[in-house]
């Protein structure tokens, strides 16, 4: 298994799965508060609350998640809106013990490369 390097750009594959699919190095922090749907919207914010990303996906769509080189993305939270836009999930991702095809959640870590 391939560990990310630090990297500026991170993408994740929405997998529209719950906690109980979650598979990765870390201790994982995923809470589910409701129930995933096909779609949904995917909100990324540092560690500052800073938003990332803010994106509405289908299910086996990408998300990218630009980091940029600051301390403060060292540590990322992620939440998932269903159509109707209610939280159904929460994930809190290390991105510095990340590795190829880690799973957190419904995000599953597709690349971690320099460049997106």
């Amino acid at each position: 298994e391939k560990q990310c390097p630090p990297s500026d750009v991170l993408s994740f594959v929405y997998t529209g799965e719950n906690c109980d699919q979650s598979f990765n190095s870390q201790d994982d922090r995923c809470e589910d508060i409701g129930s995933l749907s096909e779609s949904a919207s995917i909100e990324c914010v540092d560690s500052n609350s800073n938003p990332l990303s803010d994106r509405s996906v289908v299910v086996d769509e990408r998300v990218t998640v630009p980091l940029g080189n600051t301390a403060a993305t060292d540590l990322i939270t992620c939440n998932i809106f269903n159509s109707d836009n209610i939280l159904v999930q929460k994930l809190t991702i290390d991105t510095t013990k990340l590795s190829l095809t880690d799973k957190f959640g419904s995000l599953q870590l597709e690349s971690c490369d320099e460049q997106s």
